[in-house]
């Protein structure tokens, strides 16, 4: 027998990434610069079982865009989030494991429900 749960998951004030800003409460992420990669991590922390996370895009306007998980050993807050221990999707659809290419999903943007 398994329980839904559901919780808002907060951005880690410990793991902010360059030109990233947190607002509402930590629930919101912003970059104010875009010129360079910056990773922001979740405070999160899961140790077994399945977990289904959804994010909503409200505004993006480029395709460097990726959403993911990450390992605790996780460190590149100033690079793209497709290194070792990550687990991302690239908004134009790209999809990563371990710093490899790990095949194609559907593009995302705004608007847009990962999940």
């Amino acid at each position: 027998d398994s329980k839904a749960t559901s919780m808002l998951l907060q951005w880690d004030t410990n793991r902010l990434g360059p030109n990233i800003a947190l607002s509402m409460d930590n629930l919101r992420v912003t970059r104010t610069d875009s010129s360079n990669w910056g990773t922001q991590v979740a405070n999160v922390r899961f140790s077994e079982g399945s977990h289904y996370i959804e994010m909503l895009i409200e505004s993006s306007s480029s395709t460097c865009l990726l959403v993911g998980v990450v390992g605790p050993n996780f460190t590149s807050l100033n690079e793209k989030l497709s290194g070792l221990n990550a687990y991302s999707l690239q908004a134009d659809g790209d999809m990563y494991k371990n710093g490899s290419g790990a095949g194609r999903v559907s593009s995302f943007s705004s608007g847009d429900r990962i999940g």
